[in-house]
């Protein structure tokens, strides 16, 4: 029972680190607290059974240090996605739970590849999808991760405000 206590507490964390992250002015800075707030997820995930949120996220803490270290417009760092949604892909494998791995899977190995684009409006986009994905194996878990299901759906609600501002600027704009 702390262990779920502790996990919980951990997961409630994870939108207070991610609010912050998206305080930052600076993509190092943006990179290094979104590591943090993977890592957090991590344990929680971890503490409340969630083996392939645990798995899935270890490779994306991975994946945001090598985003910081690498030049988004290099073909190094379309390289690295490749293989950073590969590992994810088996990592998914070696930590099945059910098809509901599968939903995590395809969201974060997306969720990948759309980061090393590095285009933000289509990250934007394409956040209302993976953070639905991921809310979906958040709710389908043995012990939801309170703090994961609010901060999917805080994304999912930032994202759609974003898409909306941004159409809104370049209609102005035209």
């Amino acid at each position: 029972m702390p262990q779920i206590i502790i996990g919980q507490a951990l997961g409630i964390a994870v939108p207070i680190i991610t609010f912050v992250s998206y305080q930052v002015n600076s993509k190092n800075k943006l990179m290094l607290l979104q590591t943090l707030a993977c890592v957090t997820i991590c344990i929680s995930y971890w503490l409340l059974g969630g083996n392939s949120g645990f798995a899935l996220n270890v490779v994306g803490a991975i994946r945001n240090l090598t985003f910081f270290f690498l030049d988004p417009k290099s073909k190094t760092n379309r390289v690295a996605a490749v293989i950073l949604a590969l590992a994810m892909g088996g990592m998914g494998l070696l930590s099945w739970e059910g098809p509901i791995t599968l939903v995590l899977m395809v969201a974060l190995m997306a969720n990948t590849i759309f980061l090393s684009i590095g285009d933000p409006q289509l990250i934007r986009k394409s956040v209302i999808g993976t953070s639905s994905l991921i809310l979906i194996y958040n709710l389908c878990m043995a012990h939801p991760t309170i703090g994961g299901i609010a901060n999917e759906c805080i994304s999912i609600v930032a994202s759609i405000i974003g898409v909306l501002v941004y159409m809104k600027k370049k209609k102005e704009i035209t």
